[in-house]
């Protein structure tokens, strides 16, 4: 019996290892924007730079617009060691901005456990503009500056003075500051999203608020929350306004395994092992 026992714990083991590999995080989308050459097409070579559930096969693409003399957008534009996404609004006219965002809805059961979006980014500010990102905005193809993501989303504005604003369908509703120290530091940072329900597991189900804690460089600078219930459409977008240059770099967005998932896993883990201890006396 006590090697019964003893196969039955190291089957256990596997079991357990496999559960823990398979309940990480899912990436359902990454984006190095690594191509050779640069393009100003936002989605070239688009099937060798991105991984997860979405990448590497062209099932997921941007849509991008520009506006503004001058301005342009590039993938694999070389800045030092990097190659990145660059978003050049460094043109002073009105109504100067640069966006892309994927046309894929990542709400519903893909938002299912929430969600964590990552990226890398430089802000180059030439005159207090900013850089954002639009979370849950609800139309795919946008197609004009008057009409853009963030007029559509709950969206972060981070600033190039260090200050920051969260705002709701083009609403400003917190100020913050995202960075102490020298704000035009012209460095890289490390931005995460973690988006959740703020009573259940789907930020994005249609009948929950969002949550959203931000960091940055590892640590936590904002946790809001929207003042009302969400919708269930969630498409994910990159601005840049004028007289500001953008590097965008390691996009990632990944889907966190819901409570419910690791509930069902633990019980039955418990229950196996039970059965073994049982089968040994």
């Amino acid at each position: 019996m006590s090697k019964y026992f003893n196969f039955l714990m190291v089957v256990v083991a596997i079991v357990v290892l496999g559960i823990s590999a398979n309940a990480q995080a899912g990436l359902l989308f990454s984006d190095s924007f690594d191509t050779d050459p640069s393009s100003s097409n936002v989605n070239f070579q688009i099937d060798d730079r991105t991984g997860g559930t979405y990448g590497g096969t062209g099932s997921i693409t941007y849509n991008s617009y520009v506006t503004g003399t001058g301005n342009s957008l590039s993938v694999g534009f070389t800045d030092g060691s990097k190659e990145v996404m660059q978003l050049d609004i460094s043109s002073s006219e009105s109504d100067s901005y640069g966006f892309v965002w994927l046309d894929h809805d990542f709400g519903s059961t893909d938002s299912a456990g929430g969600l964590d979006i990552a990226y890398s980014a430089k802000l180059i500010n030439l005159g207090g503009q900013f850089q954002a990102i639009a979370i849950g905005h609800t139309t795919a193809a946008i197609t004009d500056s008057d009409d853009r993501p963030l007029s559509h989303g709950l969206v972060f504005f981070i600033r190039g003075t260090g200050a920051a604003s969260a705002r709701e369908y083009g609403t400003s509703t917190t100020a913050f500051d995202w960075l102490d120290g020298d704000p035009n530091d012209e460095e890289y940072h490390d931005f995460l999203f973690e988006v959740r329900g703020s009573t259940g597991d789907n930020p994005f189900d249609g009948s929950d608020k969002v949550n959203v804690k931000m960091y940055v460089d590892g640590d936590e600078v904002i946790d809001y929350t929207t003042a009302g219930v969400w919708g269930s459409n969630n498409y994910i977008g990159l601005e840049t306004c004028d007289t500001a240059t953008s590097y965008f770099d390691d996009l990632s967005i990944t889907q966190i395994p819901e409570p419910g998932t690791f509930a069902l896993l633990t019980t039955g883990l418990i229950g196996l092992l039970c059965y073994a201890w049982r089968k040994r006396k």
